[in-house]
């Protein structure tokens, strides 16, 4: 008997077989599929200013004045994602569009790891949870610095998770972490959420418990408000110093940002909000049918995490990584109190370790395809055209821009990067700008509303980069002082009749 159980135990083609459980397998696939959400082709007109800004800061050192447009040149601008831009800048010279998509899917990977790693349940509850997670967050997913900040937002949360949960204490690493995430991305304030909600919760599980599993003592309480002072004072180690924490108030405080299609709340009308809907509603459901009691720091993080979701759409990807694990833990407990469990197989025969491995296969096959996408020249160039003006810019970089040009606002951070010698009128960067100056003069203009021609003149407007059918380009297809310069489906380039040659 021994004999034989040595002679099984050294065929190899069992010992595969004993590994690609389905346990296994469904772990794989989770991941491989939260990988391609991220790395998923999408262009993103920010993309190409961040870009721009890192060669800027690699060749001159960190960006402190505007040198972009010549409505705001030399105006005093916090470059508060310096950090990601270098990165971003180095890719893009190593591997170009496809190399940024695979550093996207890498950052939604590691926050995809965080959320699996809190979740609660079984294999398949938590791998499902993990892809639902990633479904839900990528909303707005594209080669930004802020997918630095989804996948911080998932180590810091991690960490306090280790210690309320795990009894793990790691919380020495969160003030090296926001330390980078300050010099990464103005989503650091997430962070402070985070301890701040979690200093709050734990505080009150001191004077009224109500979590079933426990909470922090009020020396280890004590310990993380001494962490988050740290953490505080880590963040302004960077080239702006304690400025950097007035810019995540400035952004979200925009009046304009509310314009802006992802600082809006949900529109639920949208088939990409629905998996935040459903996510919403069965954390209800599951609250309302578990036996089990949220306490009082689960219970913040949430109401938080909810608040800041309903308020832009931006922030569904912190939703979805504080609301997850809170979601396994009591859909887990639904399940079990049911007796709805799966025992799942230790060991997988021979077929269905057979199985298991052509599922793998194909979703690797699938997956790679997609993530191969923004390599192919011909997919690269035929999405850039959907979404960028690109004949238009080239239509101006061989023959000039005569006198200042005014420019869409979403199509400004490409023109930054396409056209660096033309500074542009306005671009996304709604901090520099602020809300008085993009709701008058830019968007007065742009939608050729009054005083139209008096800020065009003020501004010495020449060049006119626009949407076809936008309202400026009807005004001044309308008016006599301007010539269709050129003009596709998607934009339309206009000059004035006296620089005409």
């Amino acid at each position: 008997m021994h004999e034989r159980g040595r002679e099984h135990s050294t065929d190899p083609s069992d010992s595969v077989a004993s590994r690609l459980t389905p346990e296994r397998t469904t772990v794989v696939v989770a991941f491989v599929l939260v990988f391609a959400l991220g790395a998923r082709l999408r262009i993103d007109p920010d993309v190409w200013w961040h870009i721009r800004a890192g060669a800027e800061t690699i060749d001159h050192w960190v960006i402190r004045k505007d040198t972009f447009s010549f409505t705001k040149a030399g105006a005093s601008w916090i470059d508060h994602s310096w950090g990601a831009e270098v990165i971003m800048n180095l890719v893009w010279r190593g591997a170009g569009y496809g190399g940024l998509m695979l550093l996207s899917g890498l950052l939604a990977l590691t926050g995809g790891v965080f959320v699996y790693l809190m979740s609660s349940g079984g294999t398949y509850i938590r791998s499902l949870a993990v892809v639902f997670a990633s479904l839900t967050a990528s909303i707005f997913w594209s080669p930004r610095p802020q997918m630095f900040s989804y996948a911080l937002t998932g180590a810091v949360l991690f960490i306090l998770y280790l210690r309320r949960r795990r009894d793990v204490d790691v919380l020495w690493t969160v003030p090296p972490l926001m330390l980078l995430w300050a010099n990464l991305h103005g989503g650091f304030a997430i962070g402070f959420v985070l301890l701040a909600g979690t200093i709050a919760g734990e505080a009150l599980e001191n004077v009224t418990p109500l979590d079933d599993r426990g909470h922090l003592d009020r020396r280890s309480l004590r310990k993380l408000c001494l962490v988050s002072l740290v953490s505080l004072g880590a963040v302004c180690v960077n080239p702006y110093g304690p400025r950097i924490l007035a810019v995540p108030f400035e952004t979200a405080g925009s009046s304009f940002a509310r314009l802006i299609e992802e600082w809006k709340p949900p529109d639920l009308h949208e088939a990409g909000f629905w998996p935040f809907a459903v996510m919403l509603v069965l954390l209800l459901v599951s609250l309302g049918a578990s036996r089990r009691r949220m306490g009082w720091t689960d219970g913040i993080l949430v109401a938080a995490a909810t608040a800041l979701a309903l308020s832009a759409g931006r922030n569904v990807s912190t939703f979805a990584v504080v609301v997850t694990p809170v979601l396994s833990y009591h859909l887990a407990a639904v399940l079990a109190d049911r007796g709805w469990t799966v025992r799942p197989a230790q060991r997988a025969s021979r077929p269905m370790a057979a199985l298991n491995l052509v599922l793998i296969v194909l979703v690797l096959g699938i997956a790679a395809m997609r993530v191969m996408e923004p390599f192919h020249g011909g997919a690269l160039a035929a999405a850039e055209r959907n979404e960028l003006p690109v004949e238009a810019v080239g239509y101006l970089r061989d023959h000039g821009t005569p006198g200042n040009l005014f420019n869409t606002y979403e199509w400004g951070g490409y023109l930054i990067y396409a056209l660096p010698g033309v500074p542009v009128f306005v671009d996304g960067r709604s901090d520099l700008y602020g809300g008085d100056f993009l709701y008058d003069p830019y968007l007065v203009t742009a939608s050729g509303g009054p005083r139209w021609e008096r800020q065009l003149e003020h501004y010495g407007i020449g060049t006119v980069l626009v949407r076809r059918y936008s309202g400026l380009s009807t005004v001044l297809r309308d008016s006599g002082d301007w010539n269709v310069a050129y003009e596709d489906g998607f934009a339309t380039v206009y000059e004035r009749r006296s620089q005409s040659p």
